[in-house]
């Protein structure tokens, strides 16, 4: 009689899904003996919401079959090592666009820096598959992530492709064929998982590159290219003072027996005078685009621009002043 009498299947499998296993058989027994009991002396309704509740009671932390997820990725020194790292690339980054003498030395880390951030991106995808890795490496979810990781890796392949950068798309094809088959050779090695921080560093360091190159470096070349504008005008101010005297403008600029300015900038050398026949010019340089590019700045009075040869030409939005991107 008693074996007839047992709980809806529901609520036994509902028990037996949620409640540990280390505390199901123990709890299942005693949430049958107590439906039996009340089922006998109060009926069958009174048992089933008898049971429900002592389910609801039941929903405790340490009795529950919850995943074990690691909520803390990363500790406080890690966090702050992150941070860090974080800081020294845009530090970097902008070297040659900080106030300081010139320093070629500024310019070659800030290549470097913005280079590898820029191939880096191709590190965004394994990172994020890092981080998703669950213990059923056959879960939808995961397949999902994956499937989205390795369409974001062709993506940059053909974007690289498109824009013709046929070295970056070497490398990063290199890199990602490099990286992608060892994660898949060892993605259930327990270590792999234990380590998951690792993977925050792929995803946030190219990241941060990005934007470091994209708009920190593109706002301090702006910033920096005129503020050596503004200084420069004290040159012309000079040099039409020089004319006024002495008829003609100087032949060097070392005529002039005034001090002038120098740019004070770590990534520009110094403003170069030169005088031609309808006038004279004033020019310095800097680089820019990861430092794949020269932006030669240009003075040119009665705006006889002579610059050949250049990619690409911009207005200043200041009078007389132009600049162009040499390779």
């Amino acid at each position: 009689m008693k074996d007839q009498i047992l709980p809806p299947r529901a609520l036994l499998a509902f028990v037996r899904h949620v409640i540990h296993p280390a505390f199901r058989e123990e709890i299942e027994g005693d949430l049958t003996e107590q439906y039996y009991t009340n089922f006998v002396s109060k009926g069958k309704t009174v048992a089933t919401v008898s049971m429900i509740a002592e389910m609801i009671c039941l929903v405790k932390p340490r009795l529950l079959n919850l995943p074990k997820i690691n909520h803390h990725i990363m500790n406080k020194r890690q966090i702050i090592m992150m941070l860090m790292a974080c800081a020294a690339i845009l530090l970097m980054t902008g070297l040659p666009y900080l106030q300081g003498r010139f320093n070629t030395a500024s310019v070659v880390i800030s290549t470097v820096v913005q280079v590898l951030g820029f191939i880096s991106t191709i590190l965004i995808p394994i990172g994020v598959l890092g981080i998703c890795i669950p213990k059923a490496q056959n879960s939808p979810w995961y397949k999902v992530v994956t499937v989205m990781a390795v369409l974001f890796y062709i993506f940059i392949l053909v974007l690289l492709a498109a824009r013709g950068d046929i070295k970056a798309l070497i490398i990063s094809t290199c890199l990602g064929l490099l990286l992608f088959l060892p994660f898949y050779l060892y993605r259930k090695n327990a270590k792999l998982i234990a380590y998951r921080m690792l993977f925050l560093y792929f995803i946030f360091l190219p990241l941060v590159a990005m934007f470091g190159r994209k708009y920190m470096a593109a706002q301090l070349a702006t910033q920096s290219r005129n503020n050596t504008i503004q200084l420069a005008n004290e040159w012309i101010a000079n040099i039409e003072d020089y004319k006024a005297k002495n008829g003609d403008y100087p032949q060097k600029i070392t005529d002039i027996k005034n001090e002038l300015p120098k740019p004070v900038y770590m990534g520009i050398k110094s403003i170069v005078y030169e005088k031609v026949s309808s006038g004279y010019h004033l020019q310095f340089t800097q680089w820019v685009d990861m430092g794949a590019a020269q932006e030669v700045v240009v003075y040119s009075k009665n705006s006889s621009y002579y610059s050949k040869g250049h990619i690409a030409s911009f207005d200043t939005g200041i009078p007389g002043w132009k600049f162009y991107w040499y390779d």
